[in-house]
């Protein structure tokens, strides 16, 4: 809500500027993409833990609500107007540079946060939640926070003997232990948004910025300051 509230109120502030000219909309085009886009948006829900009568394709790597998705995206480039794709700069190089990035990080990514998740179980009467914390928080901000999150998830219900892949154990994980809970999730979400790679979007964003002319930095997506508050 607060950053909504801040970028309205910066584009109230820059529209009401001197210099700010705005177009006459002669023709409005691809509203038919709206409902496209709230049918995505329902899709996310559709999932079989939660909906009984919702099939699972187990054990195909994609669900019901994946499969929606896809082709919700491919109709939408499919049958837009190639003038309005042009109107928006719309192409795939950003989404190619983000795929390329994050198809070397998951690759090289696995096998350490696999020894990372081995080692805490081991060790993990001596892990406090300050150590969850400062660990997957700084592994979120230079790897996908993604499988970070769940690797340190599974090795803090490891400390219990809980299995991540038994839902009825994470759900008593989250009432029993909410604190260590609260320090992966935390970390994982603040710190995955400090680098361009700790999250897809993040990168994507900045590819899509300087193909706009504005230029970024080199690799800060935000401010760090904002974990270190977390923590205290």
């Amino acid at each position: 809500v607060s950053v909504a509230a801040v970028f309205f109120g910066a584009m109230t502030y820059i529209g009401n500027g001197p210099n700010f000219m705005v177009k006459s909309i002669s023709e409005r085009a691809g509203i038919k993409n709206v409902l496209l886009l709230l049918i995505i948006l329902i899709s996310v829900f559709i999932d079989p833990a939660v909906i009984s009568w919702v099939p699972s394709l187990d054990p195909f790597p994609l669900g019901i609500r994946e499969i929606i998705m896809i082709s919700i995206i491919f109709a939408a480039y499919k049958f837009t107007k190639p003038e309005i794709l042009k109107a928006n700069e719309f192409d795939f190089e950003p989404m190619k540079e983000v795929t390329y990035l994050f198809l070397g990080i998951f690759a090289t990514m696995m096998p350490a946060l696999q020894l990372i998740a081995e080692t805490a179980k081991a060790n993990g009467q001596a892990l406090t939640p300050g150590i969850f914390y400062w660990a997957t928080g700084i592994l979120s901000a230079f790897l996908d926070n993604a499988p970070t999150y769940l690797n340190f998830l599974s090795a803090a219900m490891g400390k219990s003997g809980m299995d991540v892949n038994i839902p009825s154990q994470v759900s008593q994980f989250s009432g029993d232990f909410p604190i260590y809970l609260s320090a992966v999730s935390v970390a994982a979400v603040f710190f995955g948004a400090m680098t361009y790679i700790g999250n897809g979007p993040n990168f994507m964003v900045k590819s899509i910025s300087e193909r706009a002319g504005i230029k970024m930095n080199i690799f800060v997506f935000s401010l760090p300051g904002k974990m270190i508050r977390n923590y205290l």
